[in-house]
């Protein structure tokens, strides 16, 4: 938290070493908090990391923990925004002076930087359907057998019952008394 609230491009590599790779923290509320504070500080080059968190990249999965993916995606939106805006800001100062050619490379990047995002997001969206999917099935799964054992045991037990009835009725009958084999 206080890397973020320290902000700036110093930050990034810090935060990002938490959220991702090697020296990634175990714990899910700081990768969690990392995210978060990359998104606040708006920087570009927080992209990468939060996308890694996100869908994966080279060997390295997604992150476990949906919530910390969640804030991934809100943390390049965060971004997206900071910099489109800072593109538009530009090309507002620009469109008096002579670096036309400059601003629109600007504002080519920045929309290639949020299409790779929306991009990213969609797959990431995907992929969680997939894994919900999955999951969904399995617990059906689950289910019926839970079903199948009960029914199992329902039947086990009427049999024990039939069982014991016939020895308390062996047990009458040997005692000679009719009465409660237990009396």
């Amino acid at each position: 938290e206080a890397l973020g609230v320290i902000g700036g491009k110093e930050a990034i590599r810090p935060l990002g070493c938490a959220l991702v790779g090697a020296e990634q923290d175990k714990e899910s509320h700081v990768r969690t908090e990392a995210a978060k504070a990359m998104g606040e500080i708006g920087d570009p080059l927080a992209i990468d990391p939060l996308i890694t968190a996100l869908v994966g990249a080279g060997r390295a999965n997604p992150d476990e923990c949906a919530l910390v993916r969640s804030h991934a995606v809100l943390a390049l939106g965060q971004i997206g925004r900071k910099v489109a805006n800072h593109t538009l800001r530009n090309a507002r100062a620009v469109i008096n002076s002579d670096r036309h050619d400059q601003t629109l490379g600007e504002i080519v990047r920045t929309r290639e930087a949020l299409a790779n995002i929306s991009s990213t997001f969609t797959e990431a969206q995907k992929e969680d359907k997939e894994k919900n999917k999955d999951v969904r099935l399995f617990a059906k799964i689950e289910e019926q057998k839970n079903d199948a054992v009960e029914r199992d045991l329902k039947r086990e037990n009427e049999k024990l019952r039939t069982y014991i009835k016939e020895l308390e009725a062996n047990a009458r009958d040997a005692d000679g008394s009719g009465g409660d084999p237990l009396v």
